[in-house]
């Protein structure tokens, strides 16, 4: 089986079409593995928890929709449209996520626990983000090390949620990869001022829609919440991959990687920055 199995790795490296689909590959295969020996060992009170916070980091198909996005202080055509919606989604589900997960956690304290002061992790994720931003103004291209920080704090927090010891650091965690990673999408774009007032327009305002439902909805209902926002997740990445094709579609008929980029749009996998750049 072990040799069956690297055969068919070294033979999908030869008729990969380009080194970007076996990065592609490499990733969604290192992330299944790690993926599964993280949540292994969660224990079965915290099942709820952990995938309230894995919806929550879903949300990052903001991602996706800020690279889409475009125009002025306000969308030009129907793909920039589309990319809004999905990046407001998004930040509904992400900003309402988190609150959720937190919600989920505070049932399990008891009285004689000691008191918590989760507000010092603003340390870490002020100096992640705030560090990124002023290696950005010295001049600095860092994002790639960005996104693998924001990488790391995500599995981080899947993980920290595997324990209730550990559980409040994992949403933490997860709040710092998210903040980290649109950090690093906006560097990365450079928007224009007007673009960057329709881009923060479109996370503040999903983002604070997420919060208000999160904090208004009874204890009991915390599990379907979790789930109509696991549901927002899959409309952004849907709509996003819709906003893309049709970015795309122009080119279609010169690119040689075509059927691969349809293949991506449909599957849901996104594109990135430099992508958009080269159009």
């Amino acid at each position: 089986m072990d040799s069956v199995g690297l055969a068919s790795m070294l033979g999908l490296g030869i008729v990969a079409p380009n080194t970007a689909f076996t990065q592609m590959v490499i990733t969604f295969d290192l992330a299944g593995i790690v993926g599964y020996h993280t949540v292994w060992g969660v224990t079965p009170a915290l099942h709820s928890p952990l995938m309230s916070v894995t919806n929550a980091i879903s949300g990052l198909t903001a991602v996706g929709g800020l690279v889409s996005m475009g125009g002025n202080y306000l969308p030009e055509n129907t793909p920039q449209s589309l990319a809004v919606l999905s990046t407001f989604i998004s930040s509904v589900s992400f900003a309402g996520g988190f609150l959720v997960t937190q919600g989920m956690l505070d049932m399990f304290r008891r009285p004689t626990d000691p008191p918590e002061y989760n507000y010092l992790y603003l340390l870490p994720g002020g100096v992640f983000v705030g560090g990124y931003a002023a290696a950005l103004n010295g001049g600095y291209s860092i994002e790639q090390m960005m996104y693998l920080g924001s990488g790391l704090c995500c599995v981080g927090a899947l993980a920290g949620l595997s324990t209730q010891g550990t559980a409040h650091l994992g949403n933490a965690l997860g709040m710092i990869g998210v903040a980290g990673g649109l950090a690093a999408t906006l560097g990365g774009l450079k928007p224009s001022p007007a673009l960057l007032v329709q881009m923060s327009g479109a996370v503040a305002l999903g983002g604070t829609i997420g919060l208000t439902i999160a904090k208004c909805i009874q204890i009991t209902d915390l599990p379907q919440l979790v789930a109509a926002f696991h549901s927002l997740v899959g409309l952004a990445a849907m709509l996003t991959c819709v906003a893309e094709y049709m970015i795309k579609y122009p080119y279609f008929a010169t690119d040689p990687a075509a059927n691969l980029t349809k293949c991506r749009r449909i599957f849901g996998t996104g594109g990135s920055p430099g992508e958009h750049s080269k159009h």
